[in-house]
């Protein structure tokens, strides 16, 4: 249940609606994020080549690490925004579940999976640089 000041905002509008609401709008901010950059990246003319007369592969680096590390660099920026976004859902969850214990426990699980999510999130880099440098004396540079 919404609390009594914002009932009377939303008067005539059910709780769910306003939940299928957040959630749409939450939709389209990580779609407005995402989809974007995928044509930014798609800019470059045809058949255009480096400065030294080689065409770049397709998926950009030559190096595996560094091929690695651009795509975590855009998982880590796309992934902050909708942790944050999460964070700030799960306080709705809160403050909609009004002392209710069913409804708390799901606001507490929902903040406990963001907070692992985000600590994933942020130590993916940590673990793909560990990675790397165990694999590398094993199989050699890849």
């Amino acid at each position: 249940m919404l609390s009594s000041q914002y009932r009377i905002l939303f008067k005539n509008i059910s709780e769910d609606k306003i939940m299928k609401t957040i959630k749409k709008i939450l939709y389209i901010v990580v779609a407005s994020i995402t989809i974007p950059a995928g044509i930014v990246y798609a800019q470059r003319p045809s058949g255009s080549a480096d400065s030294d007369g080689f065409f770049p592969t397709p998926i950009g680096p030559q190096d595996f690490k560094i091929l690695v590390h651009s795509i975590l660099g855009v998982v880590i920026k796309v992934g902050t925004v909708v942790a944050v976004l999460a964070i700030i859902y799960s306080g709705y969850l809160f403050i909609a579940a009004q002392g209710k214990e069913e409804k708390l426990k799901t606001a507490k699980d929902t903040f406990l999976w963001v907070v692992i999510g985000s600590i994933i999130l942020l130590g993916a880099e940590v673990l793909s640089r560990v990675i790397y440098d165990t694999m590398a004396p094993i199989v050699g540079p890849f």
